[in-house]
């Protein structure tokens, strides 16, 4: 696995790419980066070599900040293909992630529905907190039933700002689920099956966002 660290407008980042795709994308400053390294297998090589995955991250991830016209951030479209390594439970959590629209969220209990596990809740907010690829892997789209912010790993700061940047892009461009496929193997993915009764756009919960970040932030 190749490492890289680039920087973005939510702070620096941990590229993490092997052969089958991006297998980590973690923040610098996050005390859980060290464990996310940690937990790649023994006996694979982590260095610093350039991998030729690397430029397309950074580039399609420059353009989902920057939201630019017609480019794959601003249409949600990003291509980047992913590795995704856990138990089935986790694989099949995340998997349901990616099925979460640009510009809307869901709740814990709405994708613990979404794995045929609904009384899991916990569970789902567990793997969900282990999620080893942030932002292409979208647990920032994960709110508390009633609209509360949450937990995020990465810091609340970070979770209201992506919410808001999607929020902003969604009124503007119509946006497609995340387009990149988990190569790993693991439970198959039930992300289609989310249920849509209590989706609300980011922009809608951006005042239960700013709530959160003065209150507790538990799941």
């Amino acid at each position: 696995v190749s490492i890289k660290r680039i920087s973005s407008p939510i702070g620096e980042l941990i590229l993490g790419a092997g052969r089958g795709g991006c297998r980590l994308l973690e923040f610098a400053d996050r005390s859980d980066a060290r464990r996310s390294l940690a937990g790649l297998p023994y006996n694979l090589r982590v260095s610093n070599a350039e991998h030729a995955l690397f430029g397309r991250m950074e580039n399609e991830l420059a353009e989902y900040f920057a939201g630019s016209a017609g480019s794959a951030g601003s249409a949600g479209a990003l291509t980047i293909p992913l590795d995704l390594r856990g138990t089935p439970f986790q694989v099949a959590v995340w998997k349901a992630l990616l099925g979460i629209p640009h510009g809307e969220t869901r709740t814990y209990a709405e994708i613990a529905d979404a794995v045929g596990r609904p009384a899991a809740v916990r569970a789902v907010g567990s793997a969900i907190g282990r999620n080893p690829v942030s932002v292409l892997v979208p647990c920032h789209r994960v709110v508390r039933t009633g609209g509360g912010l949450g937990g995020y790993g990465g810091g609340l700061w970070r979770k209201e700002y992506l919410l808001e940047l999607e929020g902003r892009q969604a009124q503007t461009h119509r946006v497609p689920c995340h387009a990149a496929t988990a190569a790993s193997p693991g439970a198959p993915s039930r992300a289609s099956n989310a249920p849509t009764a209590s989706v609300r756009s980011a922009s809608e919960n951006s005042d239960h966002v700013k709530r959160s970040l003065n209150g507790p932030s538990r799941r």
